[in-house]
């Protein structure tokens, strides 16, 4: 348990650099070296990736979790955050391999969908291939909430403009929603 608990406070605290919280102490300025650093009113981690963080520290942290940890891509967009998880254990699948992930998994394994989710055929596949508490949806309610929205107005006969990059992954999570007529 000390191991588990140990790696946990290891993660909260790997995401705080130590000037910044320095700054904070002291009401958002803080000297670093012949620096001066102030902070803005409002910065960091959005409450979607500190609740994604969470729940990947969660998991790799469950008490008797068997099986391996897969991670459909990156976690969050933070190559610190998704080699910390992948030096936790995590096995983070590459974006051409996330399709896969049935195919690679085993039944033991835990399928961890990242903050800003996957396609919604690959959402129910994973549905449909693994039970409930062998997935771990880190989706952020924000990134849902425009899902709703889209669809909302989809329904409503709007054409629904998608302003991103086709092959990035957050683009393609929204534009597989069932939204009718959507241009990326």
């Amino acid at each position: 348990m000390r191991e588990r608990e140990s790696h946990s406070r290891r993660g909260r605290s790997l995401f705080r650099d130590p000037d910044v919280m320095a700054a904070r102490a002291a009401g958002g300025r803080a000297a670093v070296g012949a620096w001066r650093l102030h902070l803005p009113r409002v910065f960091g981690f959005c409450g979607g990736v500190l609740n994604a963080v969470r729940l990947v520290e969660e998991c790799l942290d469950r008490p008797g979790r068997t099986g391996r940890v897969w991670l459909l891509g990156e976690i969050i967009h933070n190559r610190t955050v998704n080699e910390h998880f992948r030096a936790a254990g995590a096995r983070l699948l590459a974006e051409p391999d996330v399709r896969r992930i049935i195919e690679i998994a085993s039944p033991d394994d835990t399928v961890v969908i990242p903050a800003f989710g996957v396609p919604a055929d690959l959402d129910r596949r994973i549905r449909q291939a693994f039970p409930p508490e062998r997935i771990v949806d880190t989706t952020c309610r924000y990134v849902q909430r425009i899902w709703d929205f889209v669809a909302e107005r989809a329904a409503e006969g709007w054409t629904i403009a998608i302003h991103g990059k086709p092959e990035h992954a957050e683009t393609q999570a929204t534009s597989s929603r069932e939204i009718g007529r959507a241009h990326v």
